[in-house]
């Protein structure tokens, strides 16, 4: 088990219902809350967690959302849950959401694994190409004129 995790300012989310930012567990429920409320046709007021409705829910699944996010990335949490698999997925203790966080956690893991150094290969070319000029009589008298060697 991965060891307890920061919630304070480097895992912040713009929130679209609370006016500022929320925590990851915060923002994962939120968007369980977004997908139950659309998938039901009903619209979420701000600060919709306050309302007798959402109260309870919400607070169940902080909790699970906190155990989700010790264990697995945010990343593979949102990805799972915004998953068309997953659009009607009620709670984040469902085992099929599980296996979903998994899949999407072992996909970071494996990118994560791969070396990304990138190399750029140099191309190394003697000189440039060769000036193109008219051969016309004018020409080679400006050439001379300048002083530059004729070919």
């Amino acid at each position: 088990m991965a060891a307890k995790k920061d919630f304070d300012n480097k895992n912040r989310f713009f929130s679209r219902y609370a006016g500022g930012y929320v925590t990851a567990p915060q923002y994962l429920v939120e968007q369980l809350c977004i997908n139950m409320a659309t998938q039901s046709n009903e619209p979420l007021a701000d600060r919709f967690w306050t309302q007798p409705k959402w109260k309870k829910f919400f607070g169940e699944q902080i909790h699970t959302a906190y155990k989700i996010l010790e264990e697995y990335d945010i990343k593979a949490a949102l990805g799972a849950l915004n998953d068309k698999r997953s659009k009607k997925t009620r709670s984040l203790r469902s085992s099929y959401y599980q296996k979903l966080v998994k899949i999407y956690q072992s996909k970071l893991d494996l990118v994560a694994a791969v070396p990304r150094e990138i190399t750029v290969p140099v191309k190394t070319t003697k000189g440039g190409r060769k000036p193109f000029y008219r051969n016309s009589v004018v020409e080679k008298l400006k050439r001379i004129d300048s002083g530059k060697k004729e070919d």
